[in-house]
């Protein structure tokens, strides 16, 4: 939990490029509706926003370390922030679910982020529409 803070907190203050810092060259990130984004090098290229005009945070809500501590996953809320062409604000919410590795150097990167839209709210699922 408190790694997953650390990356938050790096990710607040630097952006798309500390967000791409994080990753291990190997790691792959798995996005609703999205192809698959794979390598430290897709991802970075991937990852160049200016945390003034987008600001991507989150809360970690559980974690679990495997029997060998040296790998893990934390899970949460993620939310993003922007503005529209219009200069209108825009709010993206969902789940995440990270899995972490130690490197043999001792530095714990990210080996798999995954996201999804958030869920309905209650009463929206699985619902019939009325006539």
């Amino acid at each position: 939990m408190e790694l997953d803070g650390r990356f938050e907190k790096a990710v607040e203050e630097g952006g798309g490029k500390a967000f791409a810092s994080w990753f291990a060259n190997d790691a792959v990130i798995l996005s609703n509706g999205k192809p698959a984004v794979m390598g430290h090098t897709a991802i970075t290229e991937q990852s160049h926003w200016d945390p003034k005009a987008y600001q991507l945070t989150w809360a970690p809500e559980g974690a679990q370390m495997g029997p060998s501590n040296e790998m893990g996953f934390t899970w949460g809320h993620y939310e993003g922030r922007s503005k529209d062409k219009n200069g209108q604000p825009v709010v993206i919410s969902g789940r995440y679910f990270t899995v972490w590795k130690k490197l043999p150097s001792g530095d714990w990167k990210v080996a798999l982020e995954a996201s999804a839209d958030a869920p309905p709210t209650s009463g929206e699922c699985c619902t019939l529409p009325k006539p």
